[in-house]
């Protein structure tokens, strides 16, 4: 590892097994167990991987990533998670270097079911001053080599070797999205532009989505998704045109739920309530006069009765009814999710609708201030969008602000969350959301600094049912969905 980016080189898997790959807030079993991967690139800071979805023609899976100065982009080698994944191996296939003064702002790939194209937007570094830029270059080679072959990796620079360039932003765009046919390019300023991608990137629309500029932009099959630096709403947009059709204003639900990290779970043969007179859990959590929202379906019942978790649960309904009597305020959104399935991002979204229908995932930071509550605590929201959008769950997540939230890698999820400090969490949201999974992957955690230097960043491979995350050192984290035993027991791959 640490070859210099000129020559061709192999990165493989290399599994943490038990020594100390698994996180959990159950010592059971774990949800995803994760390998490392050394990296020779310094502070990655940027992650983008693709196919997500399956074409007609089998194409090449590929990870970007970048550092503010440099990407390198991967092909992945095709072993599948369940017969051969800790056999994974990333040639190196091309590296793009930023010129004195440069850097990058935001990655992804052309389409969502090839990684034949990667989009790069760059601009002026602090101190300097620029263009903005977003350009394409293409990843597959003319000289198509086995993958692992002793080739070189392509070399390619700002000026020579990209297919289109995007100029018209004024300030460093810090957000793309795609669908099958169009980019969204969303700036610092709060400006968006649609691209058409099947038309030479012929410009489409662009409009002013937020004032003092965006925080995330996600997109489905007709609309798209934005959240700004100076409210708090979730502004929906029709694609391509770019108007807006929804302003929905995001507020923290009755159902409130505390942060895992403020619950230390207990076995209840050794808990003992003494300071409220509380018993130990009952097998059916009893609702009280004080708050209505505290009650549970028999759905929620059964699904308690049968997890790991109940004690936890328990503690957390005892919470709502000592610390949480009234609202809590939102100060800033951090992160808006779409579900990642081309299926379920895009229910109810039929031509012809006015309005999405469907989950959205939003993350925001608390208000300061607030008794029982850390300063910059971050909060979890699950929203269903219609008619009527209204906030089915809020969950108190991490005590510092959320920076990374993805969704995947099925269909049905899970959310995942990191915070400032590189903590990650796992979220299963049926009936509601709850934290079935905990890794502290960044060393600020341990260190007590405020924040990492770099802050985290996550990519999702629905095809191979993997999770791949960086918190700014030298490691990548290949997150795999843990094997279970058909006696019950478990076994790392």
């Amino acid at each position: 590892m640490g070859q210099p980016a000129s020559r061709g080189m192999c990165c493989s898997l290399r599994d943490k097994g038990s020594r100390g790959g698994r996180f959990s807030m159950s010592a059971e079993i774990p949800q995803f167990i994760y390998s490392e991967v050394e990296l020779p690139l310094e502070q990655p800071r940027l992650l983008a991987f693709a196919p997500l979805w399956q074409s007609g023609v089998v194409g090449a899976r590929r990870m970007a990533i970048a550092s503010s100065n440099m990407v390198h982009v991967y092909r992945l080698s095709d072993a599948s998670n369940e017969e051969d994944a800790g056999s994974m191996t990333m040639h190196l296939e091309s590296t793009l270097s930023m010129e004195e003064g440069q850097e990058v702002s935001a990655l992804i790939f052309k389409d969502q079911d090839t990684s034949r194209h990667i989009v790069v937007a760059y601009g002026p570094a602090v101190g300097h001053t620029g263009p903005n830029m977003v350009r394409v270059w293409g990843c597959e080679s003319k000289h198509a080599m086995p993958l692992g072959s002793p080739r070189s990796p392509t070399s390619w620079t700002v000026q020579e070797g990209y297919s289109a360039s995007l100029e018209d932003h004024g300030a460093p765009v810090v957000r793309m999205a795609v669908s099958a046919t169009f980019l969204l390019t969303g700036d610092g300023s709060g400006e968006c532009r649609a691209w058409h991608k099947t038309r030479a990137f012929l410009p489409r629309a662009h409009a002013k989505l937020h004032n003092g500029g965006i925080i995330d932009l996600v997109m489905d099959r007709l609309f798209c998704y934005s959240i700004g630096e100076e409210d708090l709403f979730v502004r929906i947009w029709n694609v391509p045109e770019l108007k807006q059709v929804s302003a929905i204003a995001m507020f923290l639900c009755e159902n409130l739920m505390p942060s895992p990290g403020q619950l230390a779970p207990q076995s209840p043969r050794k808990r003992k309530d003494a300071a409220d007179g509380m018993d130990p859990p009952p097998g059916t959590p009893a609702p009280t006069p004080r708050a209505e929202h505290l009650q549970v379906s028999e759905e929620e019942k059964t699904a308690m009765a049968q997890s790991p978790f109940r004690d936890l649960q328990y503690s957390v309904r005892r919470s709502q009814r000592g610390c949480l009597d009234r609202p809590l305020r939102l100060a800033r959104l951090t992160a808006v999710r779409r579900p990642t399935s081309r299926w379920s991002a895009a229910q109810g979204t039929a031509r012809g609708t006015n309005m999405p229908r469907g989950l959205l995932f939003v993350a925001g930071v608390v208000a300061d201030g607030q008794d029982g509550i850390p300063d910059g605590s971050g909060v979890l929201m699950e929203w269903s969008l219609g008619a009527e959008p209204h906030c089915h769950c809020s969950q108190m997540a991490h005590d510092t602000p959320i920076v990374v939230l993805a969704h995947g890698p099925y269909d049905n999820g899970p959310v995942v969350t990191a915070d400032e400090k590189g903590l990650f969490r796992v979220w299963d949201y049926t009936p509601r959301l709850w934290c079935s999974q905990e890794v502290q992957a960044g060393t600020a955690g341990n260190t007590g600094a405020a924040r990492l230097p770099v802050l985290p960043a996550f990519a999702v491979d629905p095809l191979r049912r993997a999770l791949y995350s960086t918190v700014g050192d030298r490691r990548l984290y290949v997150w795999r969905q843990h094997d279970h035993m058909e006696d019950g027991e478990t076994t790392s791959p």
